[in-house]
């Protein structure tokens, strides 16, 4: 069986500098809008998120916004913290375990060496390593072609992560601590990581298989 996690908003929290950084990106640019609307669109891949939020004059900035975005982020990594439990639940989960994340390889390393997170994991998938980002299940297939292994739980705080692991016919376990109201319909929810502890002990019993279509 294998596990792959989502690294941010599950793994580790950036939540609160995400909205700085598009605060400060869109400042620059002239455009308005207000940190709340920001924080209820993050659940969104980013560039859906900005064709959400922008006015479709400034669309032609999206690429531009989305460099700066993540320059910003990256100089103010101090800002992110690990998801509560989460080298509990590391730790106690035996299972073969990846990170599949929209971030870029630069971004998903610096993340993950910054709070000894690489240790766990055998596979790190990043945007850089796919075509086509959730939720499309390229990375899924991706990945247990390399492990040859067809069981798959997929764990994430966002539709698309859910969205995903439907299409690529896994098993789908959402991390909503913040009981937000979310699309997808997930087989689990969990609003504490070390819950998933208890979820993988179950699907133990059970079978899963990922079939492309």
């Amino acid at each position: 069986m294998i596990i792959v996690f989502d690294l941010d908003g599950t793994l580790v929290d950036a939540k609160q500098l995400h909205i700085n950084a598009f605060s400060s990106v869109f400042e620059a640019q002239g455009i308005v809008i207000e940190p709340d609307k920001i924080a209820k669109h993050l659940h969104l891949p980013a560039k859906m998120m900005l064709m959400t939020l922008l006015e479709r004059k400034h669309w032609s900035k999206i690429s531009k916004i989305i460099g700066e975005h993540e320059r910003y982020v990256m100089s103010n990594l101090d800002c992110v913290s690990a998801t509560s439990g989460v080298y509990e639940t590391l730790d106690a989960i035996k299972h073969r375990k990846v990170v599949f994340t929209a971030a870029s390889r630069n971004m998903a390393t610096r993340i993950l060496d910054k709070f000894e997170l690489s240790k766990y994991f055998e596979l790190v998938i990043t945007a850089d390593d796919v075509g086509k980002s959730k939720p499309d299940p390229e990375g899924f297939f991706v990945i247990t072609e390399k492990f040859d292994d067809p069981e798959m739980v997929i764990v994430g705080d966002k539709t698309v992560d859910i969205r995903a692991a439907k299409s690529a016919g896994a098993v789908s376990v959402l991390f909503n601590p913040d009981n937000r109201k979310l699309e997808g319909n997930p087989n689990y929810v969990i609003k504490a990581l070390p819950e998933l502890i208890g979820v993988i002990e179950t699907l133990g019993l059970t079978k899963r298989r990922i079939f492309k279509v």
